[in-house]
């Protein structure tokens, strides 16, 4: 369990949350925000993780999976199928890599 929380963790902080200035540009505080939670439903443990960061860019997503061959140009789909393609092995939609980002792990 603690691989994937590391691996989530650091895409929020490379992926997620903003430069400084970049907040303030944003009306943010400067520091940002990591928020773990774990709950009990029932029989199961639910473990969350956010960020207060920019959020997921879907138009970055879909011109990745265009440019991947995942979706073909002008294709439907739903938001939750861009989000969908960020778990794939081999989707990254990082301009470079670095030992955080870029390797096409998946989320």
């Amino acid at each position: 369990m603690i691989a994937p929380l590391e691996h989530m963790l650091r895409n929020s902080l490379a992926h997620g949350i903003e430069l400084p200035e970049q907040r303030r540009t944003a009306g943010k505080s400067e520091i940002g925000t990591i928020t773990l939670s774990l709950r009990r439903e029932g029989a199961e443990l639910v473990l969350e993780l956010g960020d207060d960061g920019a959020g997921l860019n879907f138009d970055t997503i879909r011109a990745k999976g265009e440019e991947k061959g995942m979706l073909t140009p002008g294709q439907s789909v739903t938001q939750e199928e861009l989000i969908a393609l960020l778990l794939r092995p081999g989707f990254s939609t990082a301009a470079s890599v670095t030992q955080v980002s870029g390797r096409g792990v998946g989320m």
